[in-house]
């Protein structure tokens, strides 16, 4: 499939929609078989609109390279997923997608995800026997519907006349494909909301195929019935094709695309192998023909190549200035306040009204001397950081909006920065804002936000014996505990705010003690034995066991005295058995590690204000 200007798209969708409509009947079931009869010619012209507005829909993408929507089949490369440890292709996760019917899509921000779901979407309509539905779950929330409303409203705009038992029964005949995008975008207070109703659409209706993307999440993999596939770095060979099909400078894309084989795609394996970051380096390397190591700084090369691309025409001659009159820093305020307030306010798209409102509320905050109509041409036209979709506006892409909240944080002042990341800390496992604010300026987010955390943390342990206790110690560190095969594995709370900072100071340096396989298999046989003893001497934690696992594990479980699976929140876990499951002492390590966190932390902030008096109080110093 080429693009408009070379295939007849209108001929080519009429032909798809006769064909589906026919499949549909033929599938579907009597109702929609009668239905389609006694109103074929409205239902093919509505269908043929519907598929037709579908397909430009997620056909033609903005980008960051190009003032204009660009072919996905043009650009489109293929990635790779991991499933239960194996790699499967493009064509193996379709295979996946048409046998197994529910799929979980998990990739980091600029994976490929939603292309592999636009590029899955535009080939079910191409093949021409079911529906789909391409349906971004932001939009979705109890105040406007449950989730299988909303799929039943795309349907019936297809479907003129129909009523909602129409599109009921094309989604139990298994005729609908429901792509559902963005999972990790939906508000944190509408999140389980969304869980249970993805759950139930799948049971309501085994037929269809549901496919969902996500950023990683450890809930996702609980999901039953879904299986989970997680995108897979590109391989420097998918990185250079994707390089080749950008539209670009041909002179510098070729001689990036040499140093990317040469030397680039070992270095920045980690950025070149990220579609998204892939294509920010070529951005940059325009502007700067250099590559930063930090990934907030690939953010701040692509926005200043974004903000001054005009200035790097190939005469050197054309500049396009910005409607506001802003220069750069005032520009980069405005958007930084602008991301700052909708990232807190979980706002990832707009419609006009609150677009403006935006704009008007960043304009005010920094008192900048700009019109509201100039600031949004320039997001828009010049700058390109915000695209218009239908009657929404969003981020080109949205870690640009992490990258200015982050900015935005580490420029505000220490209480308020306190109350920020209390309010934002828990999002850590779903985006980069924090760990983003963290690299710009660790100085500051350990003096204001860390250290004190981290006290008070201490502040409750101190008085703990470990080897006593040790449950205690985990309880204040972590919330859920997950044992399998009679490992020992913990997990935070993204909720506590302690238990977060906690997490984030395991950036400040090595932690914990290694261990070699001997020593680990020797582990394995301490706690083997030490399960056995308290399941023979404890009538409670076998009763305790024997409610949350299945008959045949629990006999397996008494005999071997390995535990296969089980989770629950530490607190919960009876204290002889959370003692049981420890085998060394690890207890007094993490206690130790908070000890010693606390003294880094303490060390690095006072160092920082001695060299800043150093240098103020004895300007000789300085030299």
């Amino acid at each position: 499939m080429t693009s408009e200007g070379t295939v007849d798209v209108n001929k080519i969708i009429a032909d798809i929609s006769v064909r589906l409509i026919e499949n549909t009947v033929t599938g579907g079931g009597r109702l929609v078989a009668n239905f389609v009869k006694n109103n074929k010619l409205d239902v093919q012209q509505a269908t043929g609109k519907y598929l037709s507005k579908t397909e430009h829909r997620v056909r033609f993408v903005k980008t960051l390279f190009s003032d204009d929507p660009v072919d996905l089949n043009d650009l489109y490369v293929p990635i790779s997923f991991e499933k239960n440890g194996s790699i499967l292709q493009h064509a193996d996760l379709v295979y996946e997608i048409e046998n197994k019917r529910r799929i979980v899509i998990s990739g980091i921000a600029g994976g490929g995800k939603s292309m592999f779901t636009r590029k899955y979407c535009l080939d079910t309509i191409y093949a021409k026997e079911n529906l789909p539905v391409y349906i971004e779950l932001r939009l979705v929330s109890p105040a406007i519907g449950n989730l299988s409303d909303s799929i039943s409203k795309e349907l019936l705009s297809a479907l003129p006349g129909a009523g909602s038992e129409v599109a009921q029964a094309l989604m139990e005949k298994g005729k609908i494909v429901a792509i559902l995008d963005g999972f990790d975008e939906v508000s944190q207070d509408n999140r389980e909301w969304m869980a249970r109703e993805i759950d139930g659409l799948a049971v309501k209706f085994p037929s269809m195929k549901i496919v969902v993307t996500s950023r990683p999440n450890e809930g996702l993999s609980a999901w039953k019935g879904f299986s989970l596939c997680r995108v897979q770095p590109m391989s420097k060979a998918s990185a250079i094709e994707l390089l080749n099909n950008i539209q670009f400078d041909m002179e510098i894309k070729s001689a990036f695309i040499s140093e990317v084989d040469a030397t680039l795609y070992m270095k920045h394996r980690d950025f070149l192998s990220n579609p998204l970051l892939c294509t920010l380096m070529l951005v940059a390397y325009r502007q700067f023909a250099e590559i930063p190591d930090k990934v907030y700084l690939f953010y701040q090369f692509a926005f200043e190549a974004l903000f001054r691309r005009h200035d790097t025409s190939k005469d050197g001659v054309f500049k396009r200035d910005l409607a506001s009159g802003l220069q750069y820093d005032e520009f980069q305020r405005l958007f930084s306040y602008f991301c700052a307030k909708s990232y807190a306010l979980e706002q990832f798209g707009f419609y006009e009204n609150d677009f403006i409102k935006y704009i008007i509320d960043s304009i005010a905050y920094e008192n900048l001397s700009c019109t509201m109509e100039s600031c949004k041409f320039d997001l828009l036209e010049t700058v390109c950081l915000i695209l218009r979709d239908g009657l929404e506006y969003k981020f080109v892409h949205r870690s640009f909006q992490e990258y200015f909240a982050a900015l935005f944080l580490v420029n505000s002042d220490g209480k308020s920065l306190r109350l920020a990341l209390d309010h934002i800390c828990h999002r850590m496992g779903n985006d980069n804002v924090v760990a983003m604010a963290y690299q710009m300026n660790p100085a500051l987010l350990e003096k204001e936000w860390l250290l004190p955390k981290i006290e008070k943390i201490w502040s409750l342990m101190k008085s703990i014996d470990p080897e006593r206790e040790p449950q205690k110690i985990f309880e204040l560190l972590y919330e859920n505990a997950t044992v399998e095969q009679n490992s020992l594995r913990i997990s935070l709370d993204w909720e506590n705010k302690n238990q977060v900072a906690f997490y984030i100071t395991l950036l400040v340096g090595e932690r914990g003690v290694k261990y070699s396989e001997e020593e680990k298999k020797g582990h394995v046989r301490i706690i083997v034995n030490q399960v056995k003893k308290v399941l023979k001497e404890d009538e409670y934690i076998r009763s305790w066991i024997e409610k949350r696992v299945k008959p045949n594990v629990f006999k397996e479980t008494m005999r071997t005295g390995r535990i296969q699976k089980l989770e629950e929140r530490i607190a919960d876990i009876p204290q002889p058995l959370f003692r049981a499951l420890l085998a060394n002492d690890w207890a007094t390590r993490e206690r130790q590690y908070v000890s010693d966190a606390i003294e880094i932390l303490r060390a690095r902030v006072d160092a920082r204000e001695i060299r800043v008096l150093e240098i103020f109080d004895r300007p000789d110093a300085a030299t």
